[in-house]
Protein backbone atom coordinates (compact mmCIF):
# COMPACT_ATOMS: atom_id res chain seq x y z
CA UNK A 1 0.00 0.00 0.00
CA UNK A 2 1.00 3.64 -0.40
CA UNK A 3 1.74 6.11 2.42
CA UNK A 4 -1.95 6.97 2.66
CA UNK A 5 -2.87 3.26 2.78
CA UNK A 6 -5.48 4.08 0.14
CA UNK A 7 -3.98 2.59 -3.03
CA UNK A 8 -1.53 -0.17 -3.97
CA UNK A 9 2.14 0.22 -4.80
CA UNK A 10 3.64 -1.74 -7.69
CA UNK A 11 4.80 -5.16 -6.50
CA UNK A 12 8.50 -5.01 -7.30
CA UNK A 13 9.09 -8.46 -5.82
CA UNK A 14 7.13 -10.04 -8.65
CA UNK A 15 8.12 -10.23 -12.29
CA UNK A 16 8.10 -6.77 -13.90
CA UNK A 17 8.21 -6.20 -17.66
CA UNK A 18 10.16 -3.03 -18.47
CA UNK A 19 9.86 -1.44 -21.90
CA UNK A 20 13.04 0.57 -22.55
CA UNK A 21 14.18 3.06 -25.16
CA UNK A 22 17.58 4.81 -25.19
CA UNK A 23 18.32 3.86 -21.60
CA UNK A 24 15.01 5.13 -20.24
CA UNK A 25 11.88 3.28 -19.18
CA UNK A 26 8.92 3.96 -21.47
CA UNK A 27 6.48 1.79 -19.52
CA UNK A 28 6.29 -0.95 -16.90
CA UNK A 29 3.81 -3.78 -16.47
CA UNK A 30 3.39 -6.22 -13.59
CA UNK A 31 2.31 -9.84 -13.84
CA UNK A 32 -1.36 -8.82 -13.61
CA UNK A 33 -1.01 -6.44 -16.57
CA UNK A 34 -1.16 -3.29 -14.50
CA UNK A 35 0.70 -0.67 -16.52
CA UNK A 36 2.64 2.52 -15.69
CA UNK A 37 3.48 4.91 -18.56
CA UNK A 38 6.05 7.71 -18.61
CA UNK A 39 4.51 11.18 -18.26
CA UNK A 40 7.35 13.69 -17.93
CA UNK A 41 10.65 14.57 -16.29
CA UNK A 42 9.93 16.27 -12.97
CA UNK A 43 13.42 17.10 -11.66
CA UNK A 44 17.11 16.91 -12.44
CA UNK A 45 20.18 17.17 -10.23
CA UNK A 46 23.93 16.78 -10.51
CA UNK A 47 23.77 12.98 -10.26
CA UNK A 48 20.34 12.05 -11.54
CA UNK A 49 17.01 12.66 -13.19
CA UNK A 50 13.53 11.83 -11.91
CA UNK A 51 10.61 10.95 -14.20
CA UNK A 52 6.93 10.57 -13.40
CA UNK A 53 4.99 7.45 -14.50
CA UNK A 54 1.21 7.44 -14.40
CA UNK A 55 -0.68 4.34 -13.37
CA UNK A 56 -3.29 3.12 -15.83
CA UNK A 57 -5.19 1.46 -12.97
CA UNK A 58 -6.76 3.80 -10.40
CA UNK A 59 -6.25 1.16 -7.70
CA UNK A 60 -2.49 1.71 -7.93
CA UNK A 61 -0.42 4.81 -7.17
CA UNK A 62 1.67 6.69 -9.68
CA UNK A 63 5.41 6.11 -9.39
CA UNK A 64 8.62 8.01 -10.08
CA UNK A 65 11.90 6.60 -11.33
CA UNK A 66 15.31 7.99 -10.45
CA UNK A 67 18.07 7.58 -13.03
CA UNK A 68 21.74 8.09 -12.22
CA UNK A 69 23.63 10.26 -14.73
CA UNK A 70 27.22 9.79 -15.79
CA UNK A 71 29.84 7.07 -15.61
CA UNK A 72 32.41 8.55 -13.25
CA UNK A 73 33.30 6.78 -10.03
CA UNK A 74 31.31 9.15 -7.81
CA UNK A 75 28.06 8.48 -9.69
CA UNK A 76 28.62 4.72 -9.66
CA UNK A 77 29.28 4.77 -5.91
CA UNK A 78 26.18 6.92 -5.38
CA UNK A 79 24.06 4.46 -7.37
CA UNK A 80 25.43 1.53 -5.39
CA UNK A 81 24.98 3.25 -2.02
CA UNK A 82 21.40 4.38 -2.65
CA UNK A 83 20.41 0.98 -4.06
CA UNK A 84 21.72 -0.73 -0.93
CA UNK A 85 19.84 1.69 1.32
CA UNK A 86 16.56 1.11 -0.53
CA UNK A 87 16.98 -2.65 -0.24
CA UNK A 88 17.85 -2.33 3.47
CA UNK A 89 14.71 -0.38 4.31
CA UNK A 90 12.60 -2.71 2.21
CA UNK A 91 13.84 -5.53 4.42
CA UNK A 92 13.53 -3.65 7.72
CA UNK A 93 10.38 -1.54 7.45
CA UNK A 94 10.31 1.90 9.06
CA UNK A 95 6.93 3.60 9.59
CA UNK A 96 5.95 6.10 6.85
CA UNK A 97 9.00 5.52 4.68
CA UNK A 98 8.15 6.05 1.02
CA UNK A 99 7.59 2.76 -0.83
CA UNK A 100 10.54 2.05 -3.11
CA UNK A 101 12.56 -0.60 -4.88
CA UNK A 102 15.52 -1.23 -7.18
CA UNK A 103 15.52 -2.61 -10.71
CA UNK A 104 18.24 -3.05 -13.33
CA UNK A 105 18.04 -1.96 -16.96
CA UNK A 106 19.45 -3.75 -19.99
CA UNK A 107 22.62 -1.66 -19.77
CA UNK A 108 23.03 -2.90 -16.18
CA UNK A 109 22.37 0.56 -14.75
CA UNK A 110 20.23 0.47 -11.66
CA UNK A 111 17.14 2.63 -11.22
CA UNK A 112 15.23 3.53 -8.07
CA UNK A 113 11.44 3.19 -8.28
CA UNK A 114 9.44 5.12 -5.69
CA UNK A 115 5.87 5.94 -4.82
CA UNK A 116 4.95 9.42 -6.01
CA UNK A 117 4.43 12.03 -3.28
CA UNK A 118 2.82 15.44 -3.71
CA UNK A 119 5.86 17.67 -3.04
CA UNK A 120 8.50 18.54 -0.46
CA UNK A 121 8.28 20.85 2.55
CA UNK A 122 9.63 23.83 0.61
CA UNK A 123 6.26 23.90 -1.16
CA UNK A 124 4.10 23.04 1.84
CA UNK A 125 1.42 25.67 2.55
CA UNK A 126 0.83 25.83 6.30
CA UNK A 127 -1.65 28.71 5.86
CA UNK A 128 -4.44 26.42 4.67
CA UNK A 129 -4.51 24.65 8.04
CA UNK A 130 -6.38 26.23 10.99
CA UNK A 131 -3.83 24.79 13.44
CA UNK A 132 -0.48 24.79 11.60
CA UNK A 133 1.50 23.97 14.76
CA UNK A 134 -0.30 20.63 14.90
CA UNK A 135 1.12 19.92 11.43
CA UNK A 136 4.55 21.00 12.71
CA UNK A 137 4.13 18.52 15.55
CA UNK A 138 3.44 15.76 13.01
CA UNK A 139 6.63 16.65 11.14
CA UNK A 140 8.60 16.47 14.39
CA UNK A 141 7.04 13.12 15.19
CA UNK A 142 7.90 11.72 11.76
CA UNK A 143 11.53 12.89 11.84
CA UNK A 144 11.88 11.53 15.38
CA UNK A 145 10.37 8.12 14.61
CA UNK A 146 11.95 7.75 11.16
CA UNK A 147 15.40 8.76 12.40
CA UNK A 148 15.14 6.47 15.42
CA UNK A 149 14.19 3.52 13.22
CA UNK A 150 17.12 4.22 10.89
CA UNK A 151 19.50 4.73 13.84
CA UNK A 152 18.68 1.22 15.04
CA UNK A 153 20.04 0.06 11.66
CA UNK A 154 23.14 2.24 12.29
CA UNK A 155 22.10 4.79 9.63
CA UNK A 156 21.78 8.58 9.80
CA UNK A 157 19.94 10.87 7.38
CA UNK A 158 22.76 13.37 6.87
CA UNK A 159 21.28 15.68 4.24
CA UNK A 160 18.38 16.80 6.38
CA UNK A 161 16.60 19.83 4.90
CA UNK A 162 13.03 20.78 3.90
CA UNK A 163 13.74 19.76 0.29
CA UNK A 164 14.41 16.20 1.42
CA UNK A 165 11.22 15.76 3.44
CA UNK A 166 8.21 14.96 1.28
CA UNK A 167 4.52 15.00 2.00
CA UNK A 168 1.42 13.30 0.65
CA UNK A 169 -2.13 14.54 1.12
CA UNK A 170 -4.37 11.69 2.23
CA UNK A 171 -8.08 11.38 2.96
CA UNK A 172 -7.31 11.24 6.69
CA UNK A 173 -4.69 14.01 6.71
CA UNK A 174 -1.13 14.59 5.56
CA UNK A 175 1.71 12.06 5.73
CA UNK A 176 5.41 12.90 5.75
CA UNK A 177 8.36 10.89 4.48
CA UNK A 178 12.07 11.14 3.75
CA UNK A 179 13.00 11.80 0.14
CA UNK A 180 16.42 11.03 -1.39
CA UNK A 181 17.09 7.79 0.45
CA UNK A 182 20.68 8.10 -0.72
CA UNK A 183 21.11 10.66 2.08
CA UNK A 184 21.17 7.81 4.61
CA UNK A 185 24.74 6.90 5.53
CA UNK A 186 26.49 4.59 7.95
CA UNK A 187 27.10 6.27 11.29
CA UNK A 188 30.87 6.27 10.67
CA UNK A 189 30.83 6.78 6.88
CA UNK A 190 33.70 8.99 5.65
CA UNK A 191 32.28 10.33 2.37
CA UNK A 192 28.87 11.89 3.00
CA UNK A 193 26.60 14.51 1.45
CA UNK A 194 25.24 17.28 3.64
CA UNK A 195 23.73 20.73 3.05
CA UNK A 196 23.71 22.26 6.52
CA UNK A 197 27.44 22.08 7.17
CA UNK A 198 28.52 23.94 10.28
CA UNK A 199 31.32 25.37 8.16
CA UNK A 200 31.83 24.62 4.48
CA UNK A 201 35.57 25.25 4.60
CA UNK A 202 36.06 22.66 7.36
CA UNK A 203 33.35 20.16 6.50
CA UNK A 204 35.67 17.21 7.04
CA UNK A 205 36.31 18.21 10.66
CA UNK A 206 32.81 17.31 11.83
CA UNK A 207 31.65 13.85 12.81
CA UNK A 208 28.43 12.45 11.38
CA UNK A 209 26.65 12.64 14.72
CA UNK A 210 27.43 16.37 14.98
CA UNK A 211 26.28 17.00 11.40
CA UNK A 212 23.10 15.00 11.89
CA UNK A 213 22.04 16.87 15.03
CA UNK A 214 23.04 20.25 13.63
CA UNK A 215 21.21 19.76 10.32
CA UNK A 216 18.12 18.44 12.09
CA UNK A 217 18.00 21.47 14.41
CA UNK A 218 18.48 23.89 11.51
CA UNK A 219 15.75 22.12 9.53
CA UNK A 220 13.28 22.38 12.40
CA UNK A 221 14.07 26.10 12.81
CA UNK A 222 13.65 26.76 9.08
CA UNK A 223 10.30 24.93 8.99
CA UNK A 224 9.08 26.76 12.10
CA UNK A 225 9.80 30.11 10.44
CA UNK A 226 8.08 29.02 7.22
CA UNK A 227 4.84 28.66 9.21
CA UNK A 228 4.78 32.39 9.88
CA UNK A 229 6.51 33.61 6.72
CA UNK A 230 8.17 31.93 3.74
CA UNK A 231 10.16 35.12 3.20
CA UNK A 232 11.54 35.13 6.76
CA UNK A 233 12.41 31.46 6.49
CA UNK A 234 14.36 32.10 3.27
CA UNK A 235 16.17 35.07 4.82
CA UNK A 236 17.17 32.89 7.78
CA UNK A 237 18.58 30.26 5.39
CA UNK A 238 20.44 32.90 3.37
CA UNK A 239 21.95 34.40 6.54
CA UNK A 240 23.11 30.99 7.68
CA UNK A 241 24.64 30.02 4.32
CA UNK A 242 26.15 33.42 3.42
CA UNK A 243 27.18 34.82 6.80
CA UNK A 244 28.01 31.73 8.89
CA UNK A 245 28.63 28.51 6.97
CA UNK A 246 30.77 30.17 4.30
CA UNK A 247 33.17 31.93 6.66
CA UNK A 248 36.78 30.86 6.22
CA UNK A 249 37.78 31.92 9.72
CA UNK A 250 36.65 29.36 12.25
CA UNK A 251 37.18 29.77 15.99
CA UNK A 252 35.25 26.86 17.51
CA UNK A 253 36.70 23.79 19.17
CA UNK A 254 37.70 21.19 16.60
CA UNK A 255 34.63 19.36 15.43
CA UNK A 256 32.18 21.54 17.38
CA UNK A 257 30.02 24.61 16.80
CA UNK A 258 31.64 27.94 17.77
CA UNK A 259 29.78 29.60 20.63
CA UNK A 260 29.72 32.84 18.65
CA UNK A 261 27.88 31.16 15.79
CA UNK A 262 25.36 29.57 18.14
CA UNK A 263 24.64 33.05 19.51
CA UNK A 264 24.32 34.50 16.00
CA UNK A 265 21.84 31.81 14.95
CA UNK A 266 19.81 32.37 18.12
CA UNK A 267 19.77 36.16 17.63
CA UNK A 268 18.73 35.92 13.97
CA UNK A 269 15.93 33.45 14.70
CA UNK A 270 14.61 35.60 17.57
CA UNK A 271 14.65 38.57 15.23
CA UNK A 272 12.04 36.80 13.11
CA UNK A 273 10.21 34.85 15.82
CA UNK A 274 10.66 35.65 19.50
CA UNK A 275 8.86 32.75 21.14
CA UNK A 276 9.05 30.77 24.38
CA UNK A 277 7.93 27.46 22.89
CA UNK A 278 9.25 24.41 24.75
CA UNK A 279 10.39 22.69 21.55
CA UNK A 280 12.27 25.74 20.22
CA UNK A 281 13.96 26.16 23.60
CA UNK A 282 15.08 22.53 23.36
CA UNK A 283 16.53 23.11 19.88
CA UNK A 284 18.63 26.04 21.04
CA UNK A 285 19.69 24.19 24.18
CA UNK A 286 20.90 21.43 21.84
CA UNK A 287 22.81 23.93 19.68
CA UNK A 288 24.45 25.39 22.76
CA UNK A 289 25.53 21.91 23.85
CA UNK A 290 27.11 21.42 20.39
CA UNK A 291 29.57 24.18 21.33
CA UNK A 292 30.76 22.04 24.27
CA UNK A 293 30.66 18.37 23.34
CA UNK A 294 29.57 15.84 20.76
CA UNK A 295 25.93 14.73 20.99
CA UNK A 296 24.44 11.37 21.85
CA UNK A 297 22.03 10.60 19.01
CA UNK A 298 19.64 8.53 21.12
CA UNK A 299 19.36 11.28 23.73
CA UNK A 300 18.79 13.93 21.07
CA UNK A 301 16.02 11.94 19.39
CA UNK A 302 14.31 11.19 22.68
CA UNK A 303 14.48 14.90 23.47
CA UNK A 304 12.65 15.70 20.23
CA UNK A 305 9.83 13.42 21.29
CA UNK A 306 9.76 14.58 24.93
CA UNK A 307 9.65 18.29 24.02
CA UNK A 308 7.12 18.04 21.21
CA UNK A 309 4.17 19.53 23.09
CA UNK A 310 2.39 21.43 20.29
Amino acid sequence: MDLCKERKFINLNSKIHINEKDGKVVSLADKNNNVWVVKKKISEGSFGEIYLYNSCNSEYVDIVIKYFKGDDEEVILDMKQESEIVELFNKYKCHNFVRSGVKELINQRKIIILERVDADLVDFDFSIYPKPLEIYSQIIDFIYSGSKCAYKKEKLFLDMKPENIGYKLCNNGVKFTFLDLGSFFDINEDEVTATYHINLEKSGDFSNDVMFVYSAVMTFLVIRLSIISRNKSNKFIDYFLDEIASEKKYSGRKGLLPKKNYQRILKKFKQYLDTKEKFIDYLFKTLEELTQRKPFIGDFLNGLNDNNNY
